[in-house]
């Protein structure tokens, strides 16, 4: 199952084509890179009930669709800053969604406090803070094997 849910996931974000954008192959980097972290937050998805995994696939596909469409809008920008502004916040909230499936059902509370900071970073006004949500996201990828060795949800 776990396999197959990865596979699943892979080819939703292999879809994902900037075109022949200026930027294209920073874009296609970008991509390749949630490829990989996607990968890693999935490491139990097993674990994750069939409704929750269905929840999740389909905000999925609402995200990936929604960067799709950003990327459609950056194709013909030249300014790089402006372009990593306004695709940054949708790769780290697609990330941010599976360290939230992945820990959801655990009781590790630096984890889901953690997930819950970065989302609140990711929805505010004005600009996102790309260091600081980053900062974040890297404190969850460590903090997350330690869950990893806890005893599985019953």
């Amino acid at each position: 199952m776990r396999e197959r849910r990865i596979e699943d996931v892979d080819s939703v974000v292999a879809g994902l084509d900037p075109g022949s954008s200026p930027h294209g192959r920073r874009l296609r980097a970008g991509i390749e890179t949630l490829r990989g972290r996607l990968r890693l937050a999935h490491g139990r998805c097993e674990q994750v009930d069939e409704r929750r995994w269905a929840d999740y696939r389909a905000a999925l596909d609402t995200g990936v669709g929604e960067l799709d469409v950003e990327l459609g809008r950056v194709a013909e920008h030249h300014d790089v800053e402006e372009v990593d502004e306004r695709v940054y916040p949708h790769l780290a909230r697609l990330e941010l969604e599976a360290w939230r499936l992945r820990i959801g059902e655990v009781e590790e509370s630096m984890s889901v406090d953690l997930v819950t900071y970065a989302h609140r970073e990711l929805v505010v006004e004005g600009p996102v803070r790309r260091e600081d949500v980053e900062r974040i996201l890297d404190a969850i990828r460590v903090s997350v094997p330690f869950v990893e060795t806890s005893p599985a949800p019953r």
